[in-house]
């Protein structure tokens, strides 16, 4: 969800970088297609040496969708070199106050933030769902399908975040 989370923000992000707006646009396209298939393959607890042909294909499939998600991961790092936005300024905050591991707190964070942005750039965000292969409107419904699809948590109090850690929660962010 984090190099989701850095093609998305870089996307959205003010400032003029084509190169970087078409590589996270195809990290988009990648982890869409590849993220769900590598958690559900290592949530399994299968291994490429189980027999049988079944086997063999959920691993090819397995080992493709992770080469697709290393290559994201890093069209990710490359695309956001144009910026990131709020959700990282929110998940590296819960990082440092909560303890959340960074990776699931920006997971947490993303489809949130999205929300926030969706009315500023809509054009932007119709852009990401054609590369995501999904409806108009539905990026925002997209990523929370998504976090709950990889078995995220339903929200921050699942993960102890109170009220009472907001002043510093705003203070970091």
């Amino acid at each position: 969800m984090d190099a989701l989370a850095h093609c998305v923000e870089a996307f959205v992000s003010k400032g003029y970088h084509p190169m970087c707006d078409g590589i996270a646009l195809e990290g988009i396209r990648m982890i869409g297609a590849s993220l769900e298939t590598c958690v559900a393959f290592a949530a399994s607890g299968s291994d490429t040496s189980a027999a049988g042909a079944a086997a063999d294909r959920d691993a090819a499939s397995h080992v493709e969708a992770r080469s697709a998600m290393l290559l994201a991961s890093l069209m990710g790092a490359v695309a956001f070199q144009k910026g990131l936005g709020v959700t990282h300024s929110l998940a590296h905050a819960l990082s440092a106050v909560c303890d959340i591991h960074h990776g699931l707190a920006t997971g947490l964070m993303l489809p949130h933030a999205m929300r926030f942005n969706e009315a500023a750039v809509p054009a932007a965000f119709r852009r990401m769902e054609q590369a995501a292969g999904i409806g108009e409107g539905e990026f925002v419904t997209w990523l929370g399908r998504l976090s709950r699809a990889l078995g995220l948590p339903g929200g921050l109090t699942e993960m102890g975040v109170h009220e009472a850690h907001l002043p510093a929660l705003l203070d970091r962010a």
